[in-house]
């Protein structure tokens, strides 16, 4: 990584790592967890974590990668010789690339099933399909391994190609035409779950303040899902960072990159959910407890397009391991 590249404009970082923290853990995640952990209770402690370890933290990954100049692996090793500390903190770039590798292991797959739909969005076979002709597909896709190896391949290789033609022309390139396609594309959703939505019992099943439902697993799934949805620990940040400005506010950026996040969380949960618990009015544990399922219908039901926004958060993470 060349010490000499950065960012050409301020807010290419903010779409960088909004873009590696936007992911399945938003859309999915955060709701089903949300209303399976008491609310408004679950938020609470979720924004707590956030703004009393999260964003220190995430403000010190972007530090280290800044000073460094270096991906987190040749970074750590230049930050212990710079600094003469104990060599066992280049441990700290080393798993933070393995975690990215494990983390792309499953978010590639993912981001195959995305191209699948998107041709079959493109060729019309979706136009009339119900949930249970998709959730069919769905099947019939997992049980062709061939194919995902071949849509699988098919990421990998665009994502290689996008890497490759660097950092402006490549990366950057990517980010302008990604990151706003991903949020019109959570506009949209939200706009239908509006129309065809129950969007007053997806607010209450999401943000009713029950703090007796919040266990102590809750919290602690609270506090984890604060780490991942962030990217933290496992290099993304680090490798962003390395090529942002040096006058570009560390404080004002963390708070942007959670803000942002945070924000995507509440609207992915409450159209999403305003379409679950109109299609299937259960009780909130029935619905928790179905909600991969469920999820998934609801968005390839809107126009079945919003599962593109995986693929964003994969292509960040090949970035984060290759870089």
């Amino acid at each position: 990584m060349s010490g000499h590249n950065v960012w050409t404009h301020k807010g290419t970082f903010l779409l960088a790592a909004v873009g590696s923290a936007v992911g399945l853990g938003n859309l999915w995640r955060f709701p089903y967890l949300t209303g399976e952990n008491g609310g408004g209770a679950f938020i609470l402690v979720y924004a707590l974590t956030i703004f009393a370890v999260g964003i220190p933290i995430l403000i010190a990954e972007i530090m280290l990668g800044r000073t460094s100049r270096q991906s987190p692996i040749m970074g750590m090793r230049h930050l212990t010789k710079t600094h003469r500390t104990s060599r066992a903190w280049e441990t700290v770039g080393w798993l933070g690339a393995a975690s990215a590798f494990l983390i792309l292991s499953f978010y590639s797959v993912i981001a195959g099933w995305a191209i699948h739909y998107t041709w079959l969005m493109f060729t019309g076979s979706l136009v009339g399909a119900d949930a249970q002709t998709i959730g069919e597909g769905f099947d019939a896709l997992l049980a062709a391994p061939a194919l995902m190896t071949l849509y699988h391949t098919i990421f990998i290789a665009a994502s290689a190609l996008i890497v490759g033609m660097g950092i402006h022309k490549g990366i950057e390139s990517g980010l302008r035409i990604m990151m706003p396609a991903l949020f019109v594309i959570l506009l949209v959703v939200l706009a239908y779950s509006v129309i065809n939505g129950d969007m007053s019992a997806a607010a209450n099943f999401l943000f009713t303040f029950n703090i007796a439902d919040l266990s102590l697993e809750g919290w602690l799934q609270a506090m984890g899902q604060s780490f991942f949805t962030l990217s933290l620990g496992m290099g993304a940040i680090m490798a962003y960072g390395a090529y942002m400005p040096s006058n570009v506010s560390l404080t004002r950026t963390a708070f942007a990159v959670a803000i942002v996040d945070t924000a995507v969380a509440m609207v992915a949960g409450l159209a999403i959910f305003a379409l679950v618990v109109r299609n299937r009015p259960r009780p909130r544990a029935h619905v928790c407890d179905a909600a991969a399922g469920v999820c998934r219908d609801a968005l390839w039901r809107v126009g079945r397009r919003c599962i593109l926004c995986a693929s964003a958060r994969c292509r960040h993470q090949l970035i984060d391991f290759t870089d």
